[in-house]
Formats: structure tokens, sequence, C-alpha cells
């Protein structure tokens, strides 16, 4: 603990903004001294790589759907009173040509200051956001957060990062190449998988180093995967109510063979589908089953804590939360 901070009680409430290449989310929480309290969360459906991340550009259509959801998003901080507002964003933004004219923008036209980080930054906060949610694994572990532009990998031992990488073969990015029919025919199956295994290989190299056993996936897809194998034991569960889980191997081959073989309309059939993630589901779970298959695998965890538990961590580990609203 920083010295000037003992003994000092101080509560702040802070709205942190992940702007993901498909999902913008919102999470509000209040800094309570060295813990905190979530008080909303809310993910919309932005699509902010959709008809311009392989070209390298934010479209004027994805501009349009992104202001119109920080624009609301800073009304709810404003409602619950938040003293601060911090706005990450990932791929989309990183990797374009006008990301970052885009992001002064959204300064100019409602206040909201968007930090854009590179993917190490990214995987470190990711690994900080899950550590607050499964605590210090101590087996080797390999944590995964597949966005739409870009994946994370982080493998950590005893509850500390030991290696990281950020490759840009996110969900949208594999759709654009290889799932341009549904469902996803033989050939362009196959020639995602040599796709992937020729992107992963530094992935597999520090598998092999270091051998995680457990493969602790991030959110997004991993929630949706969960969601679909408690709902097939227990009606009730709902994964919002949950910081981590456990996902059976055998149940999720048994999922992924469901899912590659159906359509868009079969898939959202699914209990535990949900709209948001019906598209990308399919090449998110065909990379999963790629780490599946070279990795001395023992056990798959679910976290529902990603970025934003991340920067929420940071803060509340930080001494610049008691400058809050000077």
């Amino acid at each position: 603990m920083h010295p000037n901070l003992r003994g000092v009680h101080m509560q702040n409430r802070i709205a942190v903004l992940d702007l993901g290449t498909n999902t913008f989310h919102l999470q509000i929480a209040e800094i309570n001294g060295r813990s905190h309290k979530n008080l909303y969360k809310e993910k919309l459906p932005v699509m902010l790589g959709k008809g311009g991340i392989s070209n390298g550009v934010i479209t004027e259509a994805a501009q349009k759907r992104a202001m119109d959801a920080l624009g609301y998003f800073k009304h709810q901080a404003n409602v619950f009173k938040c003293d601060k507002i911090r706005a990450i964003a990932t791929s989309a933004f990183r990797n374009a040509k006008n990301g970052q004219e885009f992001a002064n923008q959204v300064h100019e036209q409602l206040g909201i200051t968007i930090q854009i980080i590179d993917g190490n930054e990214e995987a470190a906060l990711i690994y900080d956001g899950v550590s607050l949610c499964v605590g210090e694994i101590e087996p080797t572990h390999l944590v995964v957060d597949i966005g739409g532009g870009s994946v994370e990998f982080i493998i950590g031992q005893n509850g500390k990062p030991k290696w990281q990488l950020s490759l840009e073969i996110g969900g949208q990015r594999l759709m654009d190449k290889f799932h341009v029919i549904d469902p996803i025919p033989n050939d362009a199956l196959e020639a995602l998988y040599y796709y992937l295994d020729q992107q992963l290989l530094p992935v597999y190299k520090a598998i092999n180093e270091l051998k995680p056993t457990v493969l602790i996936g991030s959110s997004g897809s991993f929630d949706t995967l969960d969601e679909i194998y408690r709902k097939k034991t227990n009606l009730d569960f709902d994964i919002e109510n949950i910081l981590s889980d456990h996902l059976p191997i055998f149940e999720y081959k048994e999922i992924f063979n469901e899912l590659v073989s159906k359509t868009k309309a079969e898939r959202l059939q699914i209990p535990g589908m949900i709209p948001l993630r019906a598209d990308m589901i399919v090449v998110a779970s065909c990379l999963i089953n790629k780490l599946v298959d070279n990795m001395p695998l023992q056990e798959i965890m679910v976290s529902t804590c990603s970025l934003k538990e991340g920067v929420i961590k940071r803060f509340i580990n930080s001494f610049d939360y008691l400058q809050v609203g000077k």
C-alpha cells in the first residue's frame, strides 16, 4: 500500500468503457477503499469492425453506431454520478487508419477521452481482470480472450503472468476470411484450421515450454459456451451472476460439434445462445479447438471478468483514485 493511503477511506464511482471490435461494454463500480462493488453492467453490439476491419478503417456507419452507444454510456455514467470515466479502445481502433481521428471526434463531441492501447497492454489488463475473478490459480494456466479484432494469450503461474502475446486473429477477422457461407463448409473449415496453425505457432511454442494444464477463457464466447453447457443441466443458470465456472472438456467438444454443423438460425435456437455471439461463436470455437488439442489440458475454466475488471483493479491499486474529481 502507498504510505499516503494508510488509514484513508475513499469512496468513488468509476465508469469503465471497453470499446471492442464487436461489442462496447460499460461497467460502473463503486470503489470503497481497497474493495469495489459492481453497480451496473451493459453491453451493446456496436460492431465497430463491420465492413471496415479488413481494410483498416472504421466506416461512417460504424462511427455513428459507436457515437450513439458512447453518448448513452455517458448518460448512464451521469445517472450513477460517476466521478471518472475510463474508456479503453483495442484492436479496431488501434489498427484503423482513422482510429485516432475518430477518438478525437468522440472527445470533441462527448468529452470522453479514449485511450487506445496496444496488444501487450490489453493482455496485461485482461490478466489483471481474470485474476480478480478467479484468484491466484496455482497450476500453470493459459488465459485466452477472443475479441472481434484480436486474441490475447497469457500464460501464468501462481497468479503471475510469465508470457503473453496479442494476435490480430479475432472473430470478425476470421469470419471475414473463412466463415462467409453458413454453415461453414468443410473446405473453409480446413483452410481456417491451417491458417490458425500458422498464426498460433508462437503460442504452441510457449505451451510446449511452459506446459499450462488449465485453459481459462475470458468472457465473450467462453461465457456463451458455458451458458449453453449449463442450460443443458440447470435451466436457472445465469452467467451474469457468477465470477467463474468449470466447463468440462468433453461437454465443450459436444457443443462445438453442434455449433459447427448449424446455420445461424439453428444456432440461435440452442438454449443459452445469445444473438450477439451467434455469428462469431463458430470461428471462436475453432480457435479454442486448436488450443485444446495442443495443450496438456486437464481443465477448462471460464472467467466472466476481463479487461474492464483489469482497469478497475489497476484503479484500486493506484494512487490516482484519491485525485478523482480534482
